[in-house]
């Protein structure tokens, strides 16, 4: 198991993950704190605990959204659906999109634990 360390909101946290999985973990650190600070700039005198959570919030809803996406996708309905360029007929873009939900949550739970 890997250690990495990320820097989200101006601190700089540890983070275990798998062997190889480091840049990966930095990247996705990288995207929360940009969507931290697009909130930061939009919310303005918020505590750091309620950006936070608000980033958590946003960032749900987007794995939501995905999900929501990826079922429609499946099912043939909805937005993306057909040959147009969101690829709704693709299950290589289905698959990769559930991978990385998976991925999403595993690391969550893995800096959620104590």
């Amino acid at each position: 198991m890997a250690r990495v360390d990320v820097t989200v909101g101006g601190r700089t946290y540890p983070v275990a993950c798998d062997d190889g999985q480091e840049d990966r973990v930095r990247g996705i650190a990288q995207y929360v704190d940009e969507r931290l600070a697009d909130l930061r700039a939009g919310v303005g005198n918020a505590s750091e605990t309620h950006l936070l959570v608000l980033t958590c919030i946003v960032l749900g809803d987007e794995l939501f959204e995905s999900r929501l996406a990826q079922a429609a996708a499946a099912n043939g309905t909805g937005p993306g659906t057909g040959t147009g360029i969101g690829g709704g007929d693709d299950p290589a873009v289905a698959e990769a999109l559930a991978a990385l939900a998976d991925e999403v949550e595993a690391l969550v739970a893995r800096v959620s634990a104590p």
